[in-house]
């Protein structure tokens, strides 16, 4: 009473009333401790969960009602015709939350939730959304076109205009983004994506990065796989920890990463060294004489490599075909021949000059036993015998006189074979030894080519294996050891001096980790203790009152590589027995898919933004800063998908509530059977197909339209979505009271 009197004396007194206004608004704010950064974007404060302010006050402060999807446009998308004159199919949508809603199969999801995707760069397009169901029957070259028209301000706004600049597309005055992406089919049943940012040509790349952090898309099947993957299910408890403290831990992990690697390099230098089996480490002038005269011995002998290396490298130069080996060998460097590939390239060069002096030899046998009338064995000595038979064939002498005129023309023409078989061997036999491109003249030249003899190889490969049994290593790693030896004497400054200096480093950068990954870590619990008790605060209101929602966080200790877990726990109180514990388990083991799409609804309602964050760590991350700022907001609009298909009766009426209280931070686009959600709903689209009265109904000739509706329109589709076409006056009614109750709803919020 004294409170009330003092109210009442306060409100005959201007002056008084304003600075007891100020002081509840002060006490108010107090009980978020919200913190502001320099760009004006709040960072997390924890209101008490019973309210609807969600824990990441700071993103909705970040949103505009000025950001959101203004409309989208496709042609030919399925196939599907429009009564348009340039048949395209137009949605078009005003901010706060939509319902779309329309018979089923009439294209509801195609033409908002497919559409979205294909235009926000989804990857696996298929044959459907081009047209047919079958892959040979879509038509090459016929164009399907999906077009995405954003209106961006303030952060959003800036961020867009980093990100175009970076990738050299103008910048417009106005926040109007336009986003398309056309898809031709090619021959081959390829299709080829032509992207265009306000109507500027850009990489389907660059368009996924722009467009895919600015809407979210949730189904079923995405909101399984956002609670499922461990990763996701950090991503979404991330999405309410301090930008600042996440950045400060992955410079954290960068760093002593990049400490790690500098270690482990050292190391592998140090494992690659190959001294001599002599070797002793000492500082004494005698041993280091000693070294020096090893040094400068396999100095002399590296010079004699290289020079003749340089002079298989100059005899190459000229020739069109070379043997790899001998490129190889060409190729190597006795300073940088960390795998020893050197030794064995000569190698290999040496058994190419052994092949072609062996191929070279076959050559001319084969010549020989060809043509040589010396040898008894060659083919033209084989010919002139078998003439010599022929002619005995015919007969000779007081025989002869047996022969007949067909034996003489059968020994005429034994003989023009025979001497077509002699031209043909002498023919080959001058291919083989004086045409150009003959086999001998081709193997010739290929030797010639390489004018280096086996002996001064041979002298080389002699020389190089004693050296290296004089120092007890194999001959490939004489190199190596060369550069090892420089290495001892000159204090070895690139590796074994700096090891300590970088495994302290390491230690350092790890211990530099640990400490603010630990603070990441509890706050990380902090936000899974809040989104445990604001969750399942939420449940009872989409009809599962005897359940508890839990987000458990597991650190990760002191190992480096990996990261904290979270767990996403679903348990069911007994209804028989309040003191038994309740039973369950993982949510993505024992969930149906009705409750984590109401689950998954819940934590949005609480952590605007958190299912983006878990669908971006899917995609791959990039070192970009402007990709990185776009990707921290959080979305301007979400569609849910459907979500409501196995929710009914007070859920449903709950979920509407929680789709209107999300459509506060940032636009809703709900694809629904429920007339309890879509009567929540700010504007209501409707999507239908029209059918021609006097032709049999086909995918050529039907139309398909989206329509908003109001008043009687929208009353009559509330109607429909209840009842069908069963008492439609009961239902019309019941329409009637749905939009007048969600009115009431929306007045007293």
């Amino acid at each position: 009473m004294i409170l009330r009197q003092a109210m009442l004396d306060l409100r005959r007194t201007p002056l008084m009333l304003s600075i007891l206004t100020i002081l509840l608004f002060a006490c108010k704010a107090s009980t978020s401790f919200l913190l502001t950064t320099k760009d004006g974007v709040f960072e997390r404060g924890w209101p008490p969960h019973h309210r609807s302010t969600p824990i990441r006050t700071e993103r909705a402060l970040a949103l505009s009602d000025k950001n959101y999807i203004a409309s989208i446009r496709s042609q030919n998308l399925a196939g599907a015709q429009s009564s348009r004159k340039d048949n395209q199919i137009v949605i078009d949508f005003q901010n706060g939350m939509t319902a779309i809603t329309g018979e089923t199969g009439s294209g509801k999801s195609l033409f908002v939730a497919r559409a979205l995707e294909v235009v926000t760069g989804g990857k696996g397009i298929s044959t459907a959304l081009l047209g047919s169901k079958n892959s040979e029957d879509v038509k090459v070259g016929e164009p399907v076109v999906v077009e995405l028209e954003l209106n961006l301000c303030g952060h959003y706004l800036k961020a867009a205009k980093s990100f175009l600049e970076t990738i050299g597309v103008d910048v417009p005055s106005t926040g109007m983004m336009v986003l398309r992406r056309s898809l031709v089919v090619q021959q081959g049943r390829r299709v080829k994506s032509i992207c265009h940012i306000n109507n500027q040509q850009v990489t389907l790349k660059a368009l996924t990065a722009f467009s895919r952090s600015m809407v979210t898309v949730v189904d079923a099947s995405t909101a399984a796989a956002a609670l499922s993957k461990p990763e996701a299910r950090l991503a979404i408890i991330d999405s309410a920890v301090s930008p600042n403290l996440l950045s400060e831990v992955n410079d954290a992990r960068r760093q002593y990463r990049q400490a790690r690697r500098k270690r482990e390099a050292i190391e592998r230098e140090l494992k690659k060294r190959v001294l001599p089996s002599t070797f002793v480490q000492s500082d004494d002038d005698e041993n280091v004489e000693l070294m020096n005269h090893w040094i400068r011995e396999l100095g002399v002998f590296r010079d004699r490599v290289q020079v003749f290396r340089e002079r298989v490298a100059r005899s190459i130069e000229q020739i069109n075909e070379v043997h790899d080996a001998i490129l190889r060998f060409a190729e190597s460097d006795w300073d940088n021949d960390d795998e020893g590939a050197m030794f064995e390239a000569l190698m290999d060069f040496r058994d190419v000059i052994v092949s072609l002096d062996e191929q070279l030899v076959a050559a001319q046998n084969a010549r020989d036993a060809l043509a040589a009338l010396s040898s008894d064995q060659s083919a033209i000595t084989a010919i002139e015998k078998t003439r010599s038979f022929i002619m005995d064939s015919l007969g000779s002498g007081d025989h002869g006189k047996a022969s007949t005129r067909s034996l003489q023309k059968a020994t005429e023409r034994s003989h023009e074979l025979l001497n077509a078989v002699e031209y043909a061997l002498h023919a080959c036999s001058k291919f083989m030894e004086d045409d150009e491109k003959g086999l001998i003249r081709t193997i010739e030249y290929l030797r010639e080519n390489c004018p280096f003899s086996l002996e001064e190889i041979d002298s080389l490969l002699l020389d190089w294996s004693s050296l290296a049994r004089k120092h007890g290593i194999i001959p490939s790693s004489l190199p190596t050891c060369h550069r090892s030896l420089k290495n001892e004497r000159d204090g070895n400054v690139n590796a074994r001096q700096l090891l300590p200096a970088a495994v302290e480093d390491e230690e350092a950068k790890l211990s530099s980790f640990l400490n603010v990954a630990s603070k990441l870590t509890l706050e990380r619990k902090q936000v899974a203790d809040e989104l445990t008790s604001s969750v399942t605060s939420r449940l009872p209101l989409v009809g599962m009152e005897r359940s508890i929602f839990t987000a458990s966080i597991t650190p990760r200790g002191d190992a480096p590589n990996s990261d904290d877990t979270v767990e996403f726990l679903l348990l069911h109180r007994n209804a028989d027995d309040e003191k038994k514990a309740a039973d369950g388990g993982r949510m993505n083991e024992i969930a149906s898919s009705g409750e984590k799409a109401r689950i998954l609804l819940c934590v949005e309602c609480e952590l605007p933004g958190s299912v983006a964050a878990s669908y971006a760590v899917a995609r791959v991350k990039k070192e970009d800063e402007t990709e990185a700022e776009l990707v921290g907001l959080p979305p301007i609009a979400i569609v849910y998908d459907e979500i409501d298909a196995h929710v009914g009766g007070r859920a449903a009426v709950a979920m509407g509530s929680m789709l209107v209280e999300q459509s506060k931070w940032s636009q809703v686009i709900a694809i629904t059977h429920s007339a309890s959600i879509a009567a929540a709903a700010d504007s209501h689209i409707v999507v239908q197909r029209e059918y021609p009265a006097a032709r049999k109904p086909s995918k050529k000739n039907t139309r398909v339209n989206a329509v908003s509706v109001e008043n009687t329109a929208r009353r009559n589709e509330l109607a429909r979505m209840a009842s069908g076409d069963i008492a439609k006056n009961e239902a019309e009614a019941f329409a009637e009271a749905l939009i007048r109750e969600a009115m009431k709803a929306k007045n007293v919020n």
